[in-house]
């Protein structure tokens, strides 16, 4: 991954910066981690209280899990992102696993129905093929099965097209922004 130049500028000062008087810095960081929720909030449609900032995906979805009951049955997609199944396995997590293919949907809502399937974790873009999931089958899927928990992971997708976070049938949504939204690295 290469940083463009303005943004490696930027990184050099802040970090620069942070060396020197990080403790000046602690008052301006807080409003621009407030600041920076609400426009992301504003960015995606969603609600500002319901905005974390986290570092990656990786770490927001494994600090989700550990408030989770690991009795849930969950289904998950083959060969999906690492960062998506293993939090559930290394957790004990009962998984099933369902087929990437052209029957995509079908499947997932075969396997939730068939398995009494609790929560749904997925990349929206598959990183290896990119295949995206039909964001509008996701939402009949939560209205036939409304207390199914959908976690999504937006890495591949945010930033590559409008995106209505509280019209959409996700419950939670995590990315980690380096991908299309260029945030650089830790975001």
């Amino acid at each position: 991954m290469t940083l463009y130049d303005s943004l490696l500028d930027w990184r050099q000062e802040h970090d620069l910066d942070f060396l020197l008087k990080a403790s000046r810095m602690r008052e301006k960081s807080l409003k621009t981690i407030s600041d920076t929720r609400t426009t992301v909030g504003e960015f995606f449609n969603c609600k500002r209280e319901n905005v974390a900032l986290i570092n990656n995906f990786s770490t927001g979805l494994n600090m989700l899990l550990e408030g989770l009951d690991n009795k849930q049955k969950v289904l998950l997609l083959e060969n999906d992102y690492p960062s998506v199944d293993w939090p559930f396995a290394s957790r004990g997590f009962p998984i099933t696993y369902t087929t990437i293919d052209a029957h995509l949907e079908e499947n997932i809502r075969n396997a939730v129905k068939k398995e009494n399937i609790s929560i749904l974790a997925l990349s929206i873009v598959q990183w290896q093929n990119g295949i995206k999931i039909d964001l509008d089958f996701l939402k009949e899927l939560k209205k036939e099965f409304p207390d199914l928990l959908i976690i999504a992971d937006g890495t591949q997708f945010l930033g590559t097209t409008n995106f209505d976070f509280e019209s959409s049938a996700i419950d939670v949504l995590g990315a980690s922004a380096y991908k299309w939204l260029l945030a650089g690295y830790g975001n």
